[in-house]
C-alpha cells in the first residue's frame, strides 16, 4: 500500500468529516468527470482535424474548411466545458475541504479543552497551536488540493487507456510499458520522504513552542544577559528543522527530473513507432498526433499524481498528529451523574486523602480535615508540601489516589464537573487576562451580567478607582495577558471574577505573595467581605494574611502536622511557630 498502513488508517480516520458533505462530494465527482472528459476528448478531435480535414493531393494539400472549421467550433466549445468544469471542480472542492477542516479545527479545540490539566502539563502551549493551526491547514491543503486532483487524474488515466486501446493498441502498449517504470521510481521515492515529513512537522511543533517560550520569557533572558544561549539552542533545532526539510526536499525534487527523462523516452518511442507503423499503413498521422498528445498527458499525470501523494503524505502526517491529541483520553472521569445538590452549604471534607503526580513520588499522605459551611480556613507549609496540590485535588484537576474529597458529604468525584468547578471559585497565585476589555475579564464564564452587578463587585474588589482611571473605563482593552495592568491590579481584578459567580466555596492561592503593602491590604479587605458569607479555603505564603482565619492547617512531610487558631499554634511550638517565627524574621 503505497500510502502506508498508519496514514491508510489516518485517512480512515479523516471519513467521517466528509460524511456530511456527501452530496457535495458527488457533484465534484461529476464536474470532475466532465473535466476530465473534455481533456480527453481535445487530442481525439485534433487528431480527427488532421484526418479529416487535410488530403494530400498532385496540387498539394486539399483542406475542408466546412469541416474544418466546424471541427475548429466543437473544439473550441471543448476547450470552454474545460475551463468551466476545471473552475467549479476547484470551487467545490475548496468548498469541501474548508467546511472540513473548520470542523476538525472545532472538534480538536473542543476535545482539547476537556483534556485534564496534567496533559497540558505535559504537552506544552507550542506543540499544541502548531497541531492546531500548521497540521489542520496541512490537511486542507493536501486534501483540498492535492487528493481531488490525484482523483482527477486517476480518472484522466483510465479514460485515455480506453481511448489509446481503441485507436491502435501496439501505440498504447508502448505508451503504457513506462507506467512500471514510474510507479516504481515514485515508490521507491516517496517511501523516502515519507519519514522525513513527518520529522519535519515535529521539529516544526517544537519550534514552535521555543519561539513562544521566548516571547513570553523576554525580560527573564534579557535580566540574565542570556541571548546568546537561548539563540544557541534556537540555532540547534532550527538547523535541525533545515537538514530534515533539506533532506525531504532532495528526494521530492529528484522525482520530476527523472520522471520527465522517462517522459521524454516515451514521446521517442511514441513518435518512432508511429511513424513505422505509418509507413506500413497501420495509423494515420492523425492517430499519431492522438497519442503525441497523450503521451505527454499520460505520463505528466503520473508524474503530478507522484508530487500530490507527497503533499497527502504531508498533509496525513499532520492528520496523524492531530489523531494523537484525539486519542489521548482524560484520566478524571467527567459523565454527567443525577447527583447534583440544589444548594450547597459550602462545607469542604478531606478523608484520608493521598496523591503523587507520579508513581515514585508521594505528594500527600492520609490528609484530612474539614472545613465547616461558612468557614475560613488557612492552609499553610514549607514550598513544594502540597498546599496547591489539595486545591488541585478539590477541583478535580486531578483525582485522589486514595480516600475521598466531599463537597456538603457528597464525593466530588460523583460531582458532575461543571457544576463542581461552578460551585469553587479560585483566585489563582498567577492570574491570567484575555486580550479584551476588563468587563469582559470580570464577567468571564458568565451568560449575561447587568452593569449594577459588575460596578458592585468592582468596588467589593477595590478595582473601582483603578477602572475609573482608564481610557475606556469597564470597555478598556486589556493587552496580551494584561501586560498594560500591575500583577497587583490583576489579583484585584481576579478577585472580582470570583466574587461574581455565586460559588459556595472560595479558594485564594497564594493571592497576596510579592504584593506590595497597599494591594495587599486591599486584597485583605475583599477577603474580609468574602468571609462574611462564604467557605473560605486561603493557600498562605505570606503568613500575616493567615491570622484571621477560624483554623488553619498545617502541611509537613505530606501530612497534617498541626491544626489551631493563631494563638492556639503558636501556644504549641511547633512547625507553624517554627514557619511563623522564621517569616517574622525576614
Amino acid at each position: 500500500m503505497m500510502l502506508g498502513g498508519i496514514f491508510g488508517n489516518t485517512l480512515l480516520r479523516l471519513m467521517p468529516y466528509f460524511k456530511p458533505h456527501a452530496l457535495s462530494v458527488l457533484w465534484l465527482f461529476v464536474f470532475s468527470f466532465l473535466d476530465v472528459l473534455c481533456k480527453v476528448l481535445s487530442p481525439v478531435l485534433i487528431g480527427h482535424i488532421f484526418d479529416e480535414c487535410f488530403e494530400l493531393s498532385e496540387a498539394g494539400v486539399d483542406v475542408k474548411w466546412q469541416t474544418l472549421s466546424f471541427l475548429l467550433l466543437v473544439l473550441l466549445i471543448i476547450y470552454l466545458g474545460d475551463a468551466f468544469f476545471s473552475w467549479i471542480t476547484d470551487w467545490k472542492s475548496v468548498e469541501i475541504v474548508q467546511n472540513m477542516s473548520g470542523c476538525l479545527r472545532e472538534d480538536l479545540t473542543r476535545h482539547i479543552l476537556k483534556l485534564d490539566v496534567k496533559f497540558f502539563e505535559k504537552e506544552g502551549t507550542g506543540a499544541l497551536m502548531s497541531r492546531v493551526t500548521n497540521d489542520v491547514e496541512l490537511i486542507r491543503q493536501g486534501l483540498g488540493n492535492s487528493a481531488v486532483q490525484m482523483i482527477s487524474t486517476f480518472i484522466m488515466l483510465l479514460l485515455m487507456l480506453v481511448v489509446m486501446l481503441f485507436l491502435n493498441w501496439r501505440l498504447a502498449v508502448a505508451v503504457c510499458f513506462m507506467i512500471p517504470l514510474v510507479l516504481g521510481l515514485s515508490r521507491f521515492v516517496i517511501r523516502q520522504t515519507r519519514q522525513h515529513f513527518a520529522k519535519q512537522q515535529k521539529l516544526l511543533s517544537e519550534l514552535s513552542r521555543f519561539a513562544e517560550e521566548e516571547l513570553q520569557s523576554m525580560r527573564l533572558i534579557k535580566g540574565f544577559g542570556c541571548e546568546d544561549l537561548r539563540l544557541s539552542k534556537f540555532k540547534n533545532i532550527n538547523d535541525r528543522f533545515a537538514d530534515v526539510g533539506a533532506k525531504a526536499q532532495i528526494y521530492s525534487g529528484l522525482l520530476m527530473p527523472l520522471l520527465r527523462v522517462l517522459d521524454n523516452v516515451s514521446y521517442i518511442v511514441v513518435a518512432v513507432l508511429g511513424a513505422l507503423l505509418a509507413f506500413k499503413g497501420l495509423v494515420t498521422i492523425g492517430v499519431i498526433q492522438t497519442f503525441l498528445l497523450y503521451t505527454k498527458q499520460f505520463l505528466r499525470p503520473i508524474n503530478r499524481m507522484a508530487t500530490q501523494i507527497n503533499e497527502i503524505q504531508a498533509a496525513l502526517a499532520g492528520a496523524a498528529r492531530v489523531f494523537e491529541v484525539f486519542d489521548c483520553k482524560r484520566e478524571v472521569d467527567s459523565e454527567e451523574t443525577s447527583c447534583v445538590p440544589r444548594r450547597l452549604k459550602g462545607a469542604v471534607k478531606f478523608e484520608n486523602v493521598s496523591f503523587g503526580y507520579s508513581a515514585e513520588k508521594c505528594v500527600l499522605n492520609n490528609v484530612s480535615f474539614e472545613v465547616k459551611p461558612g468557614e475560613t480556613v488557612a492552609i499553610i507549609g514549607r514550598t513544594g508540601v502540597g498546599k496547591t496540590t489539595l486545591v488541585n485535588l478539590l477541583l478535580r484537576f486531578f483525582d485522589v489516589n486514595g480516600g475521598s474529597i466531599k463537597l456538603d458529604d457528597v464525593d466530588v468525584r460523583d460531582l458532575p464537573l461543571s457544576f463542581l468547578r461552578r460551585s469553587v471559585a479560585i483566585v489563582p497565585q498567577d492570574v491570567f487576562l484575555f486580550s479584551e476589555s476588563i468587563r469582559y475579564n470580570i464577567v468571564y464564564g458568565m451568560d449575561s451580567v447587568e452593569d449594577d452587578k459588575v460596578d458592585f463587585v468592582a468596588k467589593a474588589a477595590n478595582i473601582d478607582g483603578v477602572v475609573s482611571r482608564m481610557p475606556d473605563g469597564y470597555d478598556t482593552v486589556l493587552t496580551c495577558c494584561g501586560e498594560n495592568v500591575s500583577s497587583g491590579q490583576k489579583q484585584l481584578f481576579s478577585m472580582a471574577r470570583v466574587m461574581l459567580r455565586e460559588a459556595a466555596v472560595f479558594v485564594l492561592d497564594e493571592a497576596t505573595s510579592n504584593m506590595d503593602q497597599h494591594t495587599e491590604c486591599l486584597i485583605q479587605d475583599a477577603v474580609t467581605k468574602l468571609r462574611k458569607e462564604k467557605t473560605c479555603l486561603l493557600i498562605a505564603h505570606r503568613l500575616s494574611t493567615v491570622r484571621n482565619a477560624d483554623r488553619i492547617v498545617v502541611l509537613s512531610d505530606g501530612g497534617v502536622a498541626e491544626v489551631g487558631t493563631h494563638d492556639e499554634l503558636m501556644a504549641k511550638h511547633g512547625v507553624y511557630y517554627e514557619i511563623y517565627s522564621a517569616d517574622i524574621e525576614s
